[in-house]
């Protein structure tokens, strides 16, 4: 949990001094790519043993949100 805090700060900072823009937004959607491949996609696809997951439209909305966090942030 204080790595994403520490993340997001290093983020900000980065985008507020307008040193290391690039590869600032690069680290955040890497992490978001990583969230998606490691912990959301398995759950949905029930790789994990979670019950009802694969069904569940929370877990759905999950995988679409961090997609399209990481497309947001590679995007520019």
């Amino acid at each position: 949990m204080r790595r994403r805090y520490l993340l997001a700060l290093s983020l900000i900072v980065s985008i507020s001094f307008k040193c290391l823009q690039q590869q600032g937004a690069a680290g955040v959607g890497l992490m978001f790519a990583i969230w998606v491949v490691t912990l959301h996609l398995p759950r949905v696809l029930g790789l994990y043993g979670i019950p009802g997951a694969p069904h569940d439209p929370d877990e759905w909305s999950r995988v679409y949100l961090s997609l399209s966090r990481y497309g947001e942030v590679c995007g520019r």
